[in-house]
């Protein structure tokens, strides 16, 4: 669905229920994340995993 189109009452409930699951899942990736930056090793290790994953894609 694009940004543009208008939902309906159905689907803004489910939208909003979706949104409000997924928040708990970001948030432990934002910690996770936090956690792992937290060190210039894992930090470096971090960078080079992400840049294998787009030099593969």
């Amino acid at each position: 669905m694009s940004d543009n189109e208008v939902m309906k009452p159905g689907e803004a409930e489910v939208a909003i229920e979706r949104a409000m699951n997924q928040k708990p899942q970001a948030m432990l990736m934002r910690e996770k994340l936090q956690k792992l930056l937290s060190s210039d090793e894992s930090a470096k290790q971090l960078v080079g995993a992400i840049r294998n994953m787009m030099k593969q894609g």
